[in-house]
Parts: C-alpha cells; sequence; structure tokens
C-alpha cells in the first residue's frame, strides 16, 4: 500500500511536450500590464520586447514571433497563462479604481469641529 501511495506516476508524453520553458514563464510572470482608461486597451509589456495591444490573436502572435522555438500547444498554454495573468492584473485595477472612488479625498477635508 505505500508503494503504491508514494510511487511515482510515468508522466504523459503530451503533457511533457507542451510545458513552458522557463524563459517564458518568467518572461510571462514578469511582464508589465498597462491599462489605457482613457481608450479601453490593454497593452503588454515583455521586458526586451516591444509592447503590444492584447488580445488572443497578438498574443499567439507575439509567442510565435518571439520564442520561435514553441509548437502549438505551447503556444496555446501560454497564451492561456498570458490571459490569466491580465484578467487578474484587470480586476486588480478595477478594484483599485472601485476604492480610490469610493473613499474620502484630500479635497474633501474638512477641520474638525468642536462644539463646546
Amino acid at each position: 500500500m505505500m508503494r503504491k501511495l508514494f510511487s511515482r506516476k510515468p508522466v504523459a508524453e503530451s503533457t511533457t511536450a507542451s510545458m513552458l520553458p522557463a524563459e517564458v514563464s518568467a518572461a510571462i510572470e514578469t511582464s508589465h500590464i498597462i491599462i489605457r482608461s482613457d481608450a479601453e486597451k490593454v497593452l503588454v509589456a515583455v521586458m526586451g520586447f516591444n509592447p503590444f495591444t492584447y488580445s488572443l490573436e497578438n498574443a499567439a502572435a507575439f509567442f510565435q514571433g518571439a520564442f520561435s522555438g514553441l509548437n502549438t500547444d505551447q503556444v496555446a498554454r501560454a497564451v492561456r497563462f498570458l490571459a490569466a495573468h491580465v484578467a487578474k492584473r484587470v480586476a486588480m485595477h478595477a478594484q483599485q479604481n472601485e476604492r480610490a472612488e469610493s473613499g474620502s479625498r484630500w479635497r474633501d477635508w474638512r477641520p474638525l469641529r468642536i462644539d463646546s
């Protein structure tokens, strides 16, 4: 029973073939997400590359051009990883804007009134 519990299962070959290289994962994790509120665009800036307007098609084209050694499964995985990263950043940005709009502002400050 213990052997069955701790024995390693062989990794499927299709899983190994679609794993992202470390440099692609690092590029996605360290990418800057620039949210343009005036044009309602999201720009993705990966260090060492020109920024691009985010869409699934643009992301796939970026990964195919920037990392030419990726196969189609790896490109699809990288696009999904970037989509999750962008979605997280956009949600954080929306939450910060909501918090800023609901709170008091410095211009709303009034001196304390002490009624005696």
